[in-house]
């Protein structure tokens, strides 16, 4: 690449072909090119060049390499001894930057004239005859046509080397042929040919098929480019292709970020038309706003940077994992750009953030040092909280003990309300506003046990309607979506399906979310908690593929925003064995005392050692070994420096310390509602089910 002259040799090449494939290269690379076959010891070549660079100079400036040569500007031909190859390759490129200086030739094509497609007549046809015969003297005139519509493209040769098109301009079509220009479409590999516009030049021939004179266009070179009309189209389409194809790779386009105050202003401005008094009351602490979750996500996002703005820093507490995790994730492509932190038992950093996410036992457990630096703390789905997963918990009774000491910083908001919590806010004098949005115009289509999960969504899109597909990983979204793109490639046009999840890039996540609300995707694939992603496809069906993990998913899944009036089937495509598998990875997650106990033995024989060497002896799964490490680091049975784990303690396992870890507090929780809600949805009715999506205490309030 870096040479301003190729020279290639090779022994037993066929003379014949030499100068047809270094026109090939020259066109390709736009370099002078010189080929040389080889046979013992002689070496016979041809020679060509782009316009502008002299082929006989050159080989005036190595004359004494070669036994002859002959041609002229741009062809030569020549011989040589090949022992002197090498020399003539660096003396070559050596002449090259004596004569033009180390600047690239630059391509271009003389034309003889700018034409539109409607100019060329009959007249000119027979004018270009008399023109005839054409050669080096005498070369054919070349013409420049701009602006011509493509609406067929066809590859052909052996390797697909050429190119057949019908071109268009108004009424008037032409045939055209490109020869060696089979490459023309490698940028626009992803968009259809009849979104495209050609500038071409092109010698014009007649073309008397079955007795009929019309017009035949040999190119010579051609400019595509996106037509105007269809650049978003494009666009949009470029985006999803290369997401699929590598989304961990893929790099942002030209679109901008947004910046804090204009998303401030964004939202303020869209809940000021939909629910101006979650403004109003939210502006003295301490406020409670409870409502449709559409309403409210937007609205809690909107607290959270204004506070940012402030340089007011911002604590969401919520009750479990599970709840804190939908929240923060739902609010991902709101706060991208502030990148807040998710904190719970495994959280070890800062908590001097501006934006912090807390479990909360976590709250509970750093309650002194979170009221001194917060500037608002925000209690997220407090319903949860109240709702009987911590009865005869310690961080009930904490929450309880403290919540009245910082009700001058704190707010109250969250989707999901009922009498207790209703109390709760009463018996503090909280002012709070709570505007429900009824779900309406929900079906539920009850496929609970099934199987054939993928034949449902396939027989969905088959009839021609739109599909959310929720999973329970990022890595399903992905599989999902490449397996049944490729089903359904045949119902699908091109970009209309696409996945989503918390693990994307933030300019995949903002622009997947402009594709969705503009209409141009109609099969979804992604993981919960991704604010209403599936409903604003419109009019969808939205299938659970795995099985929610708590009632905060299905009421995201289902939710519109007020005065939308979308049609929604619920699909409950989940089995007994999805609700099994959610309820052993909470068992996986948060590890009882006797197993607790049981890693501990085996550490003793493994320490001093590296995680990834405990991981390795105990066969931990990936993320396994840090809980078991961070409960007993938090009991101060192990320690680690320089990224090696010790013991400092050979006696036993203390099982009451156990209870009292942050881990083992929050798992008693998060266990206790995973079962809860595994049961219901086993159990429920769809009656039931949708009783509850108005009315969720029956679902809430843990027995």
């Amino acid at each position: 690449e870096d040479d301003f002259v190729l020279v290639i040799d090779g022994d037993n090449w066929h003379l014949g072909v030499l100068g047809i494939v270094a026109s090939r290269l020259v066109s390709i690379h736009n370099k002078p090119v010189f080929l040389i076959a080889t046979n013992g010891s002689d070496g016979k070549g041809s020679a060509r060049s782009p316009a502008g660079v002299s082929i006989i100079s050159l080989l005036n400036e190595v004359s004494h390499l070669l036994r002859e040569f002959g041609g002229h500007e741009m062809a030569a031909g020549f011989s040589i001894d090949k022992g002197n190859i090498p020399e003539f390759r660096a003396a070559i490129n050596d002449a090259y930057i004596k004569l033009y200086g180390k600047k690239q030739p630059i391509f271009k094509i003389d034309v003889d004239d700018v034409l539109s497609l409607d100019s060329i007549t009959s007249g000119i046809l027979d004018e270009l005859e008399l023109l005839r015969p054409f050669g080096h003297s005498n070369p054919e005139p070349r013409f420049l046509i701009k602006g011509l519509n493509i609406e067929k493209a066809k590859m052909f040769g052996s390797g697909s080397d050429h190119v057949k098109l019908i071109l268009r301009c108004g009424d008037r079509k032409t045939l055209a042929i490109g020869y060696n220009m089979g490459t023309m479409f490698d940028d626009f590999k992803y968009v259809k040919p009849n979104l495209l516009k050609v500038d071409a030049i092109a010698s014009v021939k007649s073309d008397n098929l079955y007795g009929l004179q019309s017009v035949k266009l040999s190119l010579s070179d051609a400019k595509l480019y996106i037509d105007p009309v269809f650049e978003e189209e494009v666009r949009d389409k470029n985006f999803v292709f290369e997401f699929i194809r590598d989304w961990k790779n893929q790099q942002p386009g030209s679109q901008g970020k947004t910046d804090v105050s204009s998303l401030i202003s964004e939202l303020e401005k869209k809940l000021s038309h939909k629910c101006p008094e979650f403004l109003d009351v939210s502006t003295k602490n301490p406020w409670g706003v409870f409502g449709n979750i559409r309403i409210k996500n937007p609205f809690l996002a909107l607290k959270i940077l204004k506070n940012y703005q402030q340089g007011k820093k911002t604590f969401i507490v919520s009750a479990i994992n599970g709840t804190l995790a939908h929240t923060y994730y739902s609010l991902q492509h709101y706060l991208d750009s502030i990148k807040p932190v998710f904190a719970n038992s495994l959280y070890r950093g800062r908590l001097d953030e501006p934006v912090v996410f807390v479990t909360l036992p976590f709250f509970v457990e750093r309650f002194k040092e979170i009221s001194e630096i917060a500037g608002e703390i925000i209690f997220d789905e407090p319903t949860y909280i109240l709702s009987g997963i911590f009865k005869d918990h310690p961080d009930l009774e904490g929450f309880l003990e403290n919540v009245d000491k910082v009700l001058g910083i704190s707010g109250f908001t969250g989707s999901l309300f009922y009498d207790d919590l209703r109390d709760f806010l009463s018996d503090r004098r909280i002012s709070n506003i709570y505007k429900p949005s009824p779900i309406k115009r929900v079906g539920i289509i009850d496929n609970r046990g099934s199987r054939k999960k993928v034949e449902q969504v396939m027989s969905i899109v088959g009839h021609g309607e739109n599909v959310a597909v929720i999973v329970d990983s990022p890595h399903k979204t992905v599989t999902l979506a490449k397996s049944m793109g490729s089903r359904l490639s045949h119902a699908l046009q091109n970009g209309e399906l696409i996945f989503y999840n918390y693990l994307l890039k933030d300019f995949q996540r903002s622009v997947i979310y402009s594709l969705v609300e503009r209409q141009k995707i109609r099969v979804l694939i992604t993981t919960p908690s991704s604010d209403g992603l599936g409903v604003t496809l419109g009019n969808s069906n939205i299938v659970f593929y795995s099985a929610p993990r708590n009632f905060l998913e299905v009421i995201d899944s289902v939710s519109t925003r007020p005065g939308e009036d979308s049609e929604l089937f619920l699909n409950l495509s989940f089995n007994k064995a999805d609700l099994i598998s959610n309820t052993n990875e909470m068992d996986r997650l948060f590890p009882t005392v006797e197993e607790l106990e049981a890693v501990y033995q085996d550490l003793k024989d493994v320490l001093p050692a590296s995680e990834r060497d405990i991981r390795k002896a105990l066969s931990f799964e990936d993320g396994i070994s840090k809980v078991f490490l961070s409960m007993l680091e938090e009991m101060n049975l192990l320690n680690v420096e320089s990224g090696v784990w010790h013991s400092n303690s050979r006696s036993d396992l203390d099982t009451s310390q156990v209870k009292k870890t942050l881990r083992y507090r929050e798992g008693v929780a998060e266990k206790r509602m995973t079962r809860w809600f595994a049961t219901k949805l086993s159990t429920m009715t769809t009656r039931g089910l949708l009783r509850s999506l108005t009315n969720a205490e029956e679902v809430l309030k843990v027995g």
